[in-house]
């Protein structure tokens, strides 16, 4: 299945699509491999770049959004802005 990713002028600009085993892989709107999402233990959804270096999380238990060296982005689910500038 693939959902489309929308800036905020509701322009398209982006999928996401089902991978193997649960990953959700994030293609640009050409259809490049931005990177993926993986659910990891206790539900924590992981973000990775196309070369699959982690770039944060986010933990379901108190919905914030964390960088790959711990520092609070924001409230709620901010992963795709790793991959997105445009969000």
């Amino acid at each position: 299945m693939r959902e489309e990713i929308k800036n905020s002028s509701r322009k398209r600009i982006g999928y996401i699509e089902d991978g193997l085993y649960g990953k959700k892989i994030v293609l640009d709107d050409k259809a490049h491999k931005l990177g993926e999402i993986r659910e990891e233990y206790g539900g924590k959804l992981v973000v990775y770049d196309w070369m699959l270096h982690r770039l944060g999380h986010w933990d379901n238990r108190n919905d914030i959004t964390y960088d790959k060296n711990g520092r609070r982005i924001g409230k709620g689910n901010l992963l795709l802005n790793f991959l997105f500038d445009n969000l």
